[in-house]
């Protein structure tokens, strides 16, 4: 027993032993690689050296010997100019060392100053070759898909820009991007797409990726690699294609598909920032070839199209470059106008169009994008009409209803169902933000419920005097004309008798007696205001449709028609009507609408909310009129004894 106690201590006494040894040792070739730039040794002894710590970095004592040297900052302050071989070897090692720490819970992430540095290396290194490019590229793939909570984004490191620095400014964006679009090796791409979903989780972060340039070279180097295989095999002899093995096309085509994928992977995770949350959460499924019939170029169409829509500018510009890419290249053209939102995102960006010939569009965009903007318009929307006329509606819009069907209760609720429907349908389109779309479903929807009124109407009104008197029940709605015959009165039947009807005017609650020629039959009560109440949300959904757009001269319009029916008793409408009569600068009106639906929401119970917006609406009308150049005081008068004939506005 004690031979075996002393055995076991003699092992662990020999343990510590060489563990001491190897520490020793590594402190040696610590010395070795860390010797200032006058004194570092022959390049064959630096490297054996470095490829050794690189190699015992596994160790735990050794690693942590490592970090308390600070390896990673000492290697990344060495200078070695024009030695490509050592370069390499650095880049390599640092990567061997930070894949292995970022396994490690105990292991601190590396300082912001030392990423910088990093960056700033990298800056100085990448056109050392290929060869060093691609181990810094496997040295950001490993720094970036790093676990560690405290870790700092990499799109958040900067280099300060100095006088003698000609790459001030750069970023580790613009560093992917040249690996990107450099490094001909799929493998690394797909890393560096997998970095790009780890590194951008903000809206900032997808307008820093649209501003390096990054997105337009993933689709071009998928493109381009697109043609070159078609090409390659469209260039070949019968014999060589003869030749060619099956594995070796399925490859190329394969390896094709990837990169389109990659970049439909990086612009679903762009839209989920910057597109509305409805067509946002529906691409998801885009990016699962198991549950969707799609192939990577369809993907891609369907979300430059998306992104098209979005509602940041800076996006909705870059989105309209890379349409332009898929229109040069014929295979994509195909694809794209077979795409469901393409004519609703080319009615947006011809609308900007216009209001820029107008000079009313709020945002500056960049103008050759509004020239792009009119000739895809010009050339993509005949294109869609060609294809609709051979295919039906890509947005399933319905046709018009015949008239015929209308003349019964059943023909007249199926009408008001497909109006419905289409408002439904308007609806889906406006969350996703294809304002346009959403605006011709609702028009369609308005225009059915009012075909469906106006022969109705008709059908009524060529009902003889005695048809009149049969139908007349009491509480039958009616129209009664003035003795003026100038007008009709909306009224309700009370009775009929000795040939004559006795009425209630539904505006006054008067009563009358009148003869048959001069009562209208109409629909009843209740399915009018069915009608009139679908109208009016339609033509409210379509007038925030126009806003959208930015085309509120539309919007006021039909923000009016609401009115109009509702007999200006509507507090959304009036609120509504007001911020787009701001947005016109017709600031007398404004503040007559936001005055009314103030006064609206004061009576009715439940309009709180709305009240909030309405003040909130008249504080931007403040800063309206405090920044108009030429004041007109006698609307600055009203609007201060508006605001304090307002309880709670001057607080709020």
């Amino acid at each position: 027993m004690a031979d075996e106690e002393r055995s076991g201590a003699a092992d662990v006494a020999l343990d510590r032993d060489e563990s001491a040894v190897k520490v020793h040792d590594t402190q040696q070739l610590l010395k070795m690689v860390k010797r200032a730039e006058s004194e570092v040794p022959a390049d064959a002894l630096w490297l054996a050296s470095l490829r050794e710590l690189a190699a015992r970095c596994q160790d735990p004592s050794i690693s942590k010997l490592l970090q308390e040297e600070q390896i990673v900052a000492h290697l990344l302050a060495l200078t070695l100019n024009n030695k490509k071989k050592l370069q390499l070897a650095r880049w390599q090692a640092l990567t061997t060392f930070v894949e292995y720490w970022r396994h490690d819970a105990a292991t601190q992430c590396l300082p912001y100053e030392t990423l910088q540095c990093a960056l700033k290396l990298s800056s100085h290194e990448r056109f050392a070759s290929k060869g060093v490019l691609m181990a810094i590229a496997e040295f950001v793939v490993v720094l970036a898909l790093s676990s560690h909570p405290d870790q700092v984004n990499l799109l958040a490191v900067e280099i300060p820009p100095t006088e003698d620095d000609a790459d001030g400014d750069f970023s580790y964006l613009a560093l992917i991007k040249q690996m990107y679009v450099t490094l001909d090796n799929f493998a690394i791409r797909q890393q560096l797409v997998e970095v790009l979903l780890k590194l951008v989780e903000t809206k900032d972060d997808v307008k820093a990726l649209v501003r390096s340039g990054m997105v337009r070279s993933m689709l071009q180097v998928a493109i381009d690699h697109s043609n070159s295989s078609a090409a390659s095999l469209g260039n070949s002899s019968v014999d060589a294609l003869n030749d060619i093995e099956d594995g070796d096309e399925g490859e190329q085509t394969r390896l094709s598909d990837d990169l389109m994928l990659g970049c439909a992977k990086v612009f679903t995770h762009m839209a989920t920032f910057v597109c509305y949350d409805s067509s946002a959460t529906s691409l998801d499924g885009f990016l699962d070839p198991a549950v969707a019939d799609y192939s990577s170029e369809q993907f891609v169409c369907k979300l430059v199209v998306q992104l098209m829509l979005s509602r940041v500018s800076l996006v909705f510009e870059e989105a309209v470059r890379l349409l332009q890419m898929l229109v040069e290249n014929a295979t994509l053209y195909g694809l794209l106008v077979q795409v469901m939102d393409l004519r609703g995102a080319l009615e947006k960006a011809h609308t900007l169009v216009q209001l820029q010939e107008n000079n009313v569009l709020r945002v500056a965009y960049d103008p050759y994008v509004l020239s792009l903007c009119k000739q895809q318009f010009q050339q993509l929307f005949p294109e869609i009409d060609a294809f609709e006329r051979l295919h039906g509606s890509l947005v399933g819009l319905p046709a018009d209803p015949d008239l015929r069907y209308f003349s019964d209760d059943s023909g007249r609720n199926s009408a008001f169902a497909l109006a419905s429907e289409c408002k439904e349908r308007g609806n889906w389109f406006f969350k996703r933000g294809n304002f346009s779309t959403a605006r011709t479903f609702y028009r369609r929807a308005v225009s059915i419920l009012r075909m469906v009124r106006l022969q109705r109407d008709q059908d009524l009104a060529t009902l003889t005097k005695d048809q009149v008197l049969e139908k007349c029940s009491a509480g039958a709605s009616v129209l009664v004309q003035t003795l003026s015959r100038q007008e009709w009165r909306p009224a309700m039947v009370s009775d009929v008798e000795d040939g004559q009807v006795e009425v209630i005017y539904d505006d006054d609650d008067s009563e009358d007696v009148v003869g048959p020629s001069r009562v209208r039959l109409r629909m009843n009560t209740t399915t009018l205001d069915t009608f009139e109440n679908l109208e009016v949300d339609c033509s409210m959904n379509m007038g925030k449709a126009f806003s959208r757009l930015q085309n509120y001269e539309r919007a006021v319009e039909s923000f009016t028609h609401v009115l109009a029916i509702k007999k200006q008793h509507h507090a959304a409408a009036l609120y509504h009507r007001g911020i787009a009569h701001m947005a016109l600068h017709d600031l007398k009106n404004a503040q007559q609408d936001l005055w009314n639906a103030n006064q609206l929401c004061r009576k009715l119970k439940g309009e709180q909310a709305l009240r909030k917006q309405v003040i909130a609406a008249y504080s931007k009308l403040q800063q309206l009129h405090a920044n108009k150049k030429k004041m007109d005081k006698k609307i600055i008068k009203q609007m201060m004894k508006y605001l304090s004939t307002i309880p709670g506005i001057q607080e709020e």
